[in-house]
């Protein structure tokens, strides 16, 4: 095998993994670029050659590509670099004939369907959802506008008399069109955020659920509580809501509920554990807490940017003198943070 068939074989592999991230972002997907690029320096060069190419398929049309557009120019582009190496021709030329003629049996609509950011559940209810990396806003039918977080997702449901929304995973913001006779109601299982026409988020941390008002009045409640237990939620105050109770109203800001937008985090006296957590969604590995204290003390205020998340974990981990170890776990990179031992 010569030198020139090597470097073509790796980056047929390194179009693999970027073609593999964008059609569908995960840490997997990125931890797998991030091990290829570490192999060599021509394993990176590779990387960058692909990730240029990729950048060439956005930027053919003012508008995205559909998958099958793709792949053609994807063959395009290798055709053209096959003319003095036929022997390569062959797994170009499958992919040809896969574009050709079998979009219309459905081999290529296994991808649409990852690839699409909305889809109807039901007769009733549509799902919209973004992965991770990215971002997306939507403008729903009564004029209400949803922005999704990374690797978020929620169903609407709308009838004449309710606007209803369940958010399933991740964090929305909702900029609520007025209709005082038709309420418009977020659930987290059975937290509920009601408002009529309003500015707030919702975060579904899982066990709890974080919700923020920026504009108007939001009435939270929870089904496992008495009917009168529920808070109003003003601008600038939020509570952190689990099944089982109510949290106290806090203040909060315009800028830290709404920083994910602008590719910031904001913490004001935020528990460190909270923030570690939050920086565990935008990195391309996984962040486990060990044997980590949990004091009144081991707070964070300050602004991290989502680009540098790596360089807002190592911050944290030195100004709390903690330590942290690499490994890999199941195909992922982890990372512990721990007391230092």
């Amino acid at each position: 095998m010569t030198e020139e068939t090597i470097i073509n074989k790796l980056y047929d592999e390194a179009f693999e993994l970027v073609f593999a991230w964008h059609d569908m972002p995960s840490k997997q997907a990125k931890y797998q670029i991030n091990q290829f690029k570490s192999l060599s320096t021509v394993h990176q060069a590779a990387i960058e050659k692909a990730e240029e190419e990729w950048l060439l398929l956005g930027q053919i049309e003012p508008k995205a590509l559909s998958l099958t557009e793709k792949a053609h120019l994807f063959v395009d582009l290798k055709t053209a670099s096959l003319i003095d190496q036929p022997q390569q021709a062959l797994p170009v030329m499958m992919v040809l004939l896969l574009v050709l003629f079998l979009p219309e049996i459905g081999l290529l609509n296994l991808y649409s369907e990852h690839d699409s950011s909305i889809e109807m559940a039901n007769s009733s209810s549509t799902i919209y959802r973004t992965h991770y990396g990215e971002q997306a806003e939507y403008t729903l039918d009564d004029g209400t506008v949803l922005s999704l977080n990374w690797d978020s997702e929620v169903a609407v449901s709308y009838t004449e008399k309710l606007r209803h929304i369940s958010l399933i995973k991740g964090e929305a913001i909702f900029t609520v069109a007025k209709n005082p006779d038709r309420p418009f109601i977020v659930d987290v299982d059975n937290i509920h955020a009601k408002a009529v026409g309003t500015e707030f988020s919702v975060h579904n941390k899982g066990h709890y659920a974080d919700i923020a008002v920026t504009e108007g009045i939001v009435e939270v409640s929870v089904d496992s509580l008495a009917k009168n237990d529920s808070v109003l939620l003003k601008k600038n105050q939020r509570v952190i809501a689990h099944s089982y109770q109510l949290g106290r109203v806090q203040a909060s800001s315009i800028n830290e509920i709404k920083a994910w937008q602008s590719g910031m985090l904001v913490f004001n006296n935020h528990p460190l554990s909270e923030v570690l957590a939050e920086f565990n969604r935008y990195t391309a590995y996984n962040i486990v807490m060990n044997n980590f204290p949990n004091t009144a003390q081991d707070v964070v205020t300050g602004t991290f940017f989502i680009d540098d998340i790596d360089d807002a974990l190592l911050s944290v981990i030195q100004m709390f003198g903690l330590q942290s170890t690499r490994f890999n776990k199941k195909g992922i990179e982890t990372v512990s943070v721990g007391p230092q031992v």
